[in-house]
């Protein structure tokens, strides 16, 4: 089931059900690094991606979507301009710094969708700066973003 339905008085809430989209995103991705990333072999692997070209997400996304933690706030489409400058955070490793501060509580999400209308990536953050991915790059660090303000200045305009 790709979407759960949420009832609240007098009013249907639809939220995509993230982990049979994670899931679905998964089987269909050529890569995806999941292990735990060691600082001593990071700079290769970081290499590794750039020279073959893996970005998030792996297919250039044609439009996205905000996904809110609030129960009465649906999803809004980001702009181009949006989705341009988020990738840019998202896929660079500058931005991260290392380790993961627990278990995040995801305040947004961003549901990214090729041009047939698939789901190509989600990436996930909370206001503390946790992050996670599918599919995660191993510049992603295990995801601690480093300039949250400047990520929620994007996506809340």
């Amino acid at each position: 089931m790709l979407f759960s339905f949420r009832h609240y008085p007098n009013k249907w809430h639809v939220t995509p059900n993230w982990n049979s989209l994670k899931n679905e995103i998964l089987e269909n991705s050529s890569y995806s690094y999941n292990d735990l990333i060691e600082p001593e072999i990071y700079d290769s692997i970081c290499e590794l991606e750039y020279n073959e070209g893996i970005t998030f997400p792996l297919v250039t996304p044609e439009y996205a979507y905000l996904h809110y933690d609030r129960l009465f706030k649906g999803k809004r489409q980001l702009t181009q301009i949006q989705l341009i400058k988020v990738l840019e955070i998202i896929n660079d490793s500058s931005n991260y710094v290392w380790g993961e501060l627990g278990t995040p509580v995801v305040n947004r999400y961003i549901s990214f969708y090729s041009e047939s209308g698939i789901c190509i990536g989600i990436f996930g953050v909370d206001f503390g700066g946790n992050t996670w991915a599918t599919p995660n790059l191993a510049r992603m660090k295990w995801g601690l973003i480093e300039n949250m303000n400047e990520l929620m200045d994007i996506i809340e305009k």
